[in-house]
């Protein structure tokens, strides 16, 4: 049963830190700007907005769900042109970091449906996850092969668990789709930019370091967006437009306007037509 005295006293403590937190800033930033310590200034100025958002979080770990699922579309595209190292690893951290905060919430809320992440997609991925783990004892196998898939063996299942006990409104789930038809529409405009005003340097530079072979080739140039090449972009937008395409039977607005952006370069990718030809006829309206 939920305690409203607690919540009550738990959200009222928050506010409280807050208005001290804010008040502090404000004198910092007053000492700092007269002494001339600009650095100090700005670090002040950011300190707020980053308690502000990891109370946010603490309060609705959706958002960070929603900042993960951002992060993850232009992560690979942000690290051609800045190098990031272990950059498997941010998404692997960001992910236990969503788990640990949904038992903080749920400690401190008590309003999280534990039971809802009893469902066939989180059995289906422990079973799939217990069954990679037993592959390190194949003799067959290759130990640096399974480090390097960690990804789609335990982050399914942390997913998996995390969509089921914080998704739990139909509006949530209308952000979501909102975030991918934008993202589906930036992805296309790079598309277009790379087709019609070029490559940037630094892309340029990616194909003269061997990206050519597989993308500049006799039928035509392969355009990759921001992703890391166009086996990647293809599959991508082949999905996009399964996905905007049957929601545009029930969704107007954006994601109708999304999925007509998006047809213009489904039939330049092979492995679109691959996903998205099985994908609507499959489906039965």
């Amino acid at each position: 049963m939920i305690d409203l005295t607690d919540n009550y006293n738990i959200a009222t403590n928050w506010k409280q830190w807050l208005r001290l937190t804010l008040f502090l800033g404000l004198v910092g930033i007053v000492i700092a700007f007269s002494t001339g310590n600009i650095p100090l200034s700005a670090g002040i100025i950011i300190f707020p907005i980053v308690i502000i958002t990891l109370l946010s979080i603490l309060q609705y770990p959706v958002i960070l769900l929603y900042l993960i699922f951002t992060l993850n579309y232009f992560l690979m595209g942000i690290h051609r042109y800045y190098t990031i190292e272990g950059i498997s690893v941010v998404m692997d951290a960001l992910l236990v970091s969503e788990l640990v905060l949904i038992c903080i919430h749920s400690s401190c809320n008590r309003n999280i449906e534990w039971r809802s992440a009893w469902n066939a997609l989180v059995i289906f991925s422990f079973v799939w996850m217990v069954y990679c783990v037993l592959e390190i004892v194949n003799p067959s196998g290759m130990v640096q092969a399974w480090i390097l898939s960690r990804g789609l063996i335990f982050n399914g299942l942390f997913l998996s668990i995390i969509v089921s006990l914080v998704i739990t409104d139909y509006k949530q789930i209308r952000v979501l789709i909102f975030l991918y038809a934008c993202f589906t529409m930036l992805a296309v405009l790079k598309a277009m930019m790379q087709k019609y005003w070029g490559f940037d340097f630094v892309e340029k530079r990616w194909l003269a370091n061997g990206g050519s072979v597989t993308h500049i080739i006799g039928t035509g140039t392969r355009y990759f967006s921001f992703f890391t090449d166009a086996g990647n972009f293809g599959p991508n937008m082949g999905a996009a437009g399964v996905t905007l395409g049957i929601l545009a039977f029930y969704v107007k607005n954006y994601v109708r306007i999304c999925h007509i952006w998006h047809v213009p370069f489904r039939d330049e990718r092979r492995h679109d037509r691959a996903v998205g030809g099985p994908g609507f006829i499959c489906f039965d309206k």
